[in-house]
């Protein structure tokens, strides 16, 4: 996705989307990849694909806040849990 990033601050849109088609394969989840194909898109005018990818960008960050919001919440349920590692006060705080 880095190289896309370096594309697009060269104004190379196209070949931006491209770099971003070959990340996409390896990071089909990463909400902040939609989000610069959306960027990508815009600055040529295509709307359409721009919107698309605007708004899977933000399904997927919406997933990832309620995956975090639920493991809290089996966190702060299961006391042995809580007890076990430092990612889990990570978690919590």
């Amino acid at each position: 996705m880095n190289y896309g990033l370096s594309l697009m601050g060269k104004g190379d849109f196209k070949g931006a989307i491209e770099a971003y088609k070959r990340a996409e394969i390896t990071n089909p989840y990463y909400s902040y990849l939609f989000i610069n194909f959306g960027i990508a898109y815009g600055s040529l005018n295509d709307s359409v694909q721009a919107i698309s990818n605007f708004e899977k960008g933000r399904a997927l960050a919406l997933m990832i806040t309620m995956d975090t919001y639920t493991m809290r919440g089996i966190v702060l349920k299961n006391k042995n849990f809580r007890k076990q590692g430092s990612w889990q006060k990570k978690l919590l705080s």
